[in-house]
């Protein structure tokens, strides 16, 4: 119910609020943040950290959930392919 609460009034917000203004919101959010990270910035580390290292394990648990899990030097095939395209991908950029 507040969820609710909280998404129509931020709707009325965001449809009220001109452009000029939400960029002048987002930039006193930013100088927050700022702070934040300066002030916390051990806090902040782990935090990403944390999520780097859940994303990469959930990926693994995926993983483990198909026919791949039983090949591992098709995986380890698969991500180096993968790595040269990207890489080459990228250079084109």
């Amino acid at each position: 119910m507040k969820k609710e609460k909280h998404e129509k009034m931020f709707t009325k917000l965001k449809h009220t609020l001109t452009k000029e203004e939400l960029i002048l919101v987002e930039k006193l959010l930013e100088s927050e943040r700022d702070k934040i990270k300066t002030k916390f910035p051990f806090i902040v580390t782990i935090i990403g950290v944390f999520g780097v290292v859940a994303t990469l394990y959930g990926i693994e648990k995926l993983i483990d959930m198909t026919p791949l899990s039983t090949m591992p030097w098709f995986l380890f095939i698969i991500g180096i392919i993968l790595l040269l395209i990207t890489g080459y991908l990228y250079e084109k950029l």
